[in-house]
């Protein structure tokens, strides 16, 4: 069940990302440049996404008191920081993917300012999310201790 509910909330961060890049684009199903917006915005809802459901599963660790604080905060400051870069492999891909189709060109000439785009916002986003999951993960308090709950094993890299 977590396992679905993980998807859907990544699912649902997706969508709302799709759906800001539909409402920036002027044309957004109209070639050539229409979908630009639209793969741009969902990219980096793709890392966005990924970056909220480690730092929520970070978080579930240290309030088990599997992980401690300061290589939860690590690890946070490690997915987030690869979040910025998630996006620029999707660009890629859909740029080499209508390359060689007509007049149909993602991605060309100016156009190509969408990765430098992406790496900015996507760095402020991930700014703003390692924050917030950096002031949970040191101001959450732990779970208490259940009397016949087994021992919980520290996470071990």
């Amino acid at each position: 069940m977590i396992l679905f509910k993980s998807f859907l909330l990544w699912l649902l961060i997706v969508a709302v990302f799709i759906g800001i890049g539909y409402l920036k684009a002027d044309e957004p199903l109209r070639p050539p440049t229409g979908p630009e917006p639209l793969i741009a915005f969902g990219a980096v809802g793709v890392g966005t996404a990924s970056c909220v459901l480690i730092g929520l599963f970070i978080i579930a660790q240290v309030r088990a008191t599997s992980l401690p604080r300061f290589l939860a905060a690590v690890l946070l400051l490690g997915s987030s920081a690869l979040s910025i870069l998630v996006p620029i492999p999707i660009l890629s891909a859909a740029k080499t993917a209508t390359l060689y189709r007509g007049s149909y060109y993602l991605f060309q000439g100016e156009h190509g300012m969408w990765v430098f785009f992406v790496i900015f916002y996507g760095f402020w986003i991930a700014l703003a999310t390692f924050i917030v999951f950096a002031i949970c993960i040191f101001s959450v308090r732990k779970c208490p201790a259940q009397p016949t709950a087994a021992p919980n094993r520290p996470v071990t890299l």
